[in-house]
């Protein structure tokens, strides 16, 4: 559903304390977690030269008229390279306060040629609501080819949150099931071989992505997730697709069984999959593991490995059996990635 056509009735952001003086630098393990081991800090001398650079871009999706240097002399610049592509992050600092979850402003861009081109900025951290409150959490992931990156996913992950009595002290609980915290994860996927050569940016909740009747993203829904209070990503649906069999995508439904839906115009697609909690055994046979899918796709058991199914059905899997594990009661899978007639992997390339 396009965001743009929903009313939202109540939308603020909240700091639960003032913010002290002293700036912290991101905890990239925690906002960027699929690409903080490819980024690589910048010094002071680049930064500056970065900052003019892409001062034009950025004023993009400010309400300032002039972007002035001083506005980002505290920023944490990083750079990031996938084969022959270039990216440059700006990341705010963070400030010590109570509530765990950092709200750092970021900021992706690409080079071409001899300009960055600004493809997205969010805040990791808001709260917003309509008939019902929501903490989200934001994160971007490049998806990596061989040679280039084939795009980026800007991921939405939200959870349901209700104000306690006392919300300057005690601020907010976390929807439940079955006795763990439920997040919803939502991605938009846009493919860099669609980019079209210029595209305005729309915003939500001071989130600005490529408008989306330009530039048309791949959307990506999923069940309910298992949401870490400290740690939102570590279970969420970016860990599905971003390369790394040791990280997981972990559900929170009512009865272990989970969906996700990839939604292309083609048909039919070669699935690849690692099943489990992949991270090592222990936990690849204390959690849940996928049985069956669709139309009665069987999966392997005791195999950490990828598996192949040939679908004939659209990009989504939908699990209707489970292997049970030793310990907890979680649905898991660590990698998932779709291949149609005539293409490469949709998510990044897999040697078969």
């Amino acid at each position: 559903m396009n965001k743009k056509n929903i009313i939202v009735c109540l939308f603020f952001t909240i700091s639960l304390v003032a913010c002290s003086a002293k700036s912290v630098a991101p905890n990239l393990n925690l906002i960027l977690p699929t690409e903080s081991g490819f980024m690589k800090l910048l010094d002071d001398k680049f930064k500056k030269v970065l900052i003019e650079a892409c001062k034009a871009e950025l004023q993009k999706v400010e309400e300032k008229n002039i972007f002035e240097i001083k506005d980002l002399k505290d920023y944490f610049v990083y750079e990031e390279k996938v084969g022959s592509d270039e990216f440059i992050w700006f990341i705010s600092p963070d400030y010590n306060k109570k509530d765990s979850l950092p709200d750092n402003r970021v900021f992706l861009l690409k080079k071409e040629g001899e300009v960055y081109k600004l493809l997205v900025k969010y805040d990791t951290r808001l709260i917003w609501g309509d008939l019902h409150l929501f903490l989200q959490f934001n994160n971007v992931m490049i998806i990596k080819g061989k040679d280039k990156a084939k795009g980026f996913i800007a991921f939405e992950n939200r959870a349901q949150i209700y104000w306690k009595s006392n919300i300057i002290e005690d601020g907010y609980t976390i929807k439940q099931c079955k006795g763990q915290y439920v997040g919803m994860s939502t991605g938009r996927y846009y493919k860099f071989e669609s980019e079209p050569a210029m595209f305005e940016f729309e915003e939500l909740f001071n989130v600005y992505k490529p408008d989306e009747t330009e530039w048309e993203p791949i959307y990506i829904e999923a069940s309910e997730f298992l949401w870490e209070e400290k740690n939102p990503l570590k279970y969420a649906l970016c860990n599905a697709f971003d390369g790394n069999s040791e990280t997981s995508f972990v559900e929170n439904t009512e009865d272990d069984l989970f969906e996700i839906s990839v939604h292309t115009n083609e048909f039919n697609p070669r699935i690849a999959i690692i099943n489990g909690y992949t991270l090592n055994k222990n936990l690849y046979y204390a959690n849940n593991r996928i049985k069956k899918i669709n139309y009665d796709y069987l999966l392997e058991d005791n195999n950490l490995n990828y598996q192949y199914i040939n679908a004939q059905a659209n990009s989504r899997i939908w699990v209707k059996e489970i292997y049970f594990g030793n310990k907890y009661n979680d649905t898991c899978i660590s990698e998932l990635n779709f291949k149609f007639k005539n293409s490469n992997w949709l998510f990044g390339d897999i040697g078969e």
